[in-house]
């Protein structure tokens, strides 16, 4: 089995398997958790590894 990418890499890349590069992976839909982190589940279609995208929230703007 292929070695995981550090962070740094995944972070360049966030649309590709952090296990295998594939493209081939599916997201579900972001849950939101205390501290404006919403946290996605994500799957590789490919290689079958599984892990958890982990947004922070950044700023605002109004909308007009």
């Amino acid at each position: 089995m292929k070695k995981w990418k550090t962070q740094k890499q995944y972070l360049k890349q966030s649309y590709k398997c952090p296990q295998c590069d594939s493209e081939n992976i599916s997201a579900s839909e972001t849950e939101f958790i205390d501290g404006g982190e919403v946290i996605q589940n994500v799957d590789c279609l490919e290689c079958g590894a599984k892990w958890r995208d982990i947004y922070k929230l950044k700023e605002y703007e109004e909308r007009l």
